[in-house]
């Protein structure tokens, strides 16, 4: 079990460092997930494919304490994922990215909750037409635009996942648009144009 612990032990300061990394990345930050974050990206996953490929090699990849490492690097994947699906909005590289985090997981739970992920993701495919042109919208920060398109699909179609995935839409064009009132308020009170 010492020997064990000895050869896990840098595997495990390799897992860790790429994990923290990745923890570490903000990629909606610009607004795009641009090729050097995509580098990183690939970079730090691969390291971790290595690592976890050492382990199987070993056969330690299924001891709990890789799998408890595992579950780590696969949450880091998914909190990129959510930020690259919820600020993004790009489906697909959410889609792959989670697929790789789906690799990596080590328990039922995480397992379970990627599962769940990948379901929303297959729903929110049936809505990209839909969406696609309130995206474009919401884009130019046409909130208000945004808003009545959302109300008038909402209209047209009463599928409750479809409602769902509206009223989410429109709850971020709101707060979009809440924004931008404020900070037009301010400027005007700044200025003492009232």
């Amino acid at each position: 079990e010492k020997t064990e612990k000895v050869v896990m032990a840098p595997i495990f300061q390799e897992i860790t460092a790429a994990v923290e990394k990745l923890e570490a990345m903000n990629v909606s930050e610009d607004g795009d997930l641009d090729q050097e974050e995509a580098a990183q990206l690939k970079e730090h996953i691969g390291k971790i494919q290595e690592c976890c490929n050492k382990l199987i090699d070993l056969g330690l990849y299924d001891d709990s304490q890789s799998k408890t490492i595992r579950d780590r690097a696969a949450a880091a994947i998914r909190s990129i994922v959510i930020d690259i699906h919820n600020n993004l909005d790009d489906l697909p590289k959410a889609e792959q990215l989670l697929k790789i985090a789906m690799q990596f997981v080590g328990t039922p739970g995480l397992e379970n909750k990627l599962k769940q992920d990948l379901d929303q993701f297959a729903q929110n495919k049936k809505f990209t037409d839909t969406l696609a042109p309130i995206m474009a919208l919401l884009n130019d920060k046409k909130y208000p635009e945004a808003i009545a398109l959302i109300d008038q699909e909402k209209e047209n179609n009463k599928d409750a996942d479809f409602q769902k995935a509206m009223d989410l839409k429109k709850k971020d064009a709101i707060t979009l648009y809440a924004v931008i009132v404020f900070l037009d308020g301010k400027k005007a009170m700044e200025a003492k144009e009232w």
